[in-house]
């Protein structure tokens, strides 16, 4: 229902995210109550998603929901000065873009550093 994004985009964008501190408990940066880790280091790390539940929900259900909840409504995507705004860049913590092809042209046009899945989800 919710396609994903490739890995190397969402780990382009990983420098953004970080830079504005969003989607902590995807990216496994603060605790969550409910998991051991953030969907980014299971879902970078190339972990099962149907394997990593919780009690009542697999990965891909919380995905699924977290995708739903946040794009009721849709609101903005992209910021005045081009940047994706805070609810963007939480989709896209959990590898998802309603706008796929503007977030690459993004990426291309700021040249976002590069990172290594594997520094990412040793974090």
């Amino acid at each position: 229902m919710y396609p994903f994004l490739k890995k190397s985009t969402v780990v382009r964008t990983l420098p953004i995210i970080d830079r504005f501190n969003v989607s902590r408990v995807a990216r496994g940066k603060k605790k969550s109550s409910q998991t051991k880790k953030g969907f980014l280091q299971v879902w970078l790390s190339g972990g099962s998603l149907n394997s990593m539940a919780t009690k009542n929900q697999t990965w891909n259900e919380r995905r699924t929901a977290f995708i739903a909840r946040h794009t009721k409504g849709q609101g903005k995507l992209w910021l005045a000065n081009g940047y994706p705004t805070n609810k963007h860049l939480a989709l896209i913590s959990w590898g998802y873009s309603p706008d796929p092809k503007g977030l690459q042209a993004f990426l291309k046009a700021i040249s976002a550093n590069n990172r290594n899945i594997s520094d990412y989800v040793k974090m």
